[in-house]
């Protein structure tokens, strides 16, 4: 199941990975932080709560860890040109990996309107909230 939107982007150093299980279930964090050299691995000295986390992967079964496992594989062997029907795949555009936060802001746009016409007005950090508690139950 996935719950909610979010774009993580790779690149720069900046995303903290940390493992965690509890209870049988494992889980992969991620935490924002200040950028280092990729795949240096920084000792966690700090404490840190899953709360704390802006991404959390859930794992009931190591065979999902396979799966992402070899889906990553096959990323970067399409990046750096390895990936067999890579070479020869030829797409009329390229992917906006941005649209699905483009509409997330429509939505929200648009019930800030419909809000508005009722007489109320709704910080974005509620309307952000607000909007989640609406997809989750199926009326957006």
């Amino acid at each position: 199941m996935i719950k909610g939107k979010s774009k993580m982007e790779f690149g720069t150093g900046d995303i903290r990975m940390t493992a965690a299980l509890s209870g049988g279930i494992g889980a992969l964090c991620y935490i924002t932080q200040k950028p280092h050299v990729i795949g240096e691995r920084v000792p966690v000295e700090d404490s840190w709560n899953v709360d704390q986390a802006e991404v959390v992967m859930t794992f009931t079964k190591t065979e999902s860890i396979d799966v992402l496992i070899e889906e990553l594989q096959d990323v970067k062997a399409m990046m750096d040109g390895s990936y067999p029907f890579e070479k020869t795949r030829i797409r009329d555009e390229e992917l906006n990996f941005n649209a699905f936060m483009q509409a997330q802001e429509d939505d929200i746009n648009g019930l800030r309107e419909k809000i508005r016409t009722l007489g109320y007005e709704i910080p974005e950090e509620g309307m952000q909230k607000l909007l989640h508690i609406l997809r989750m139950a199926g009326y957006v």
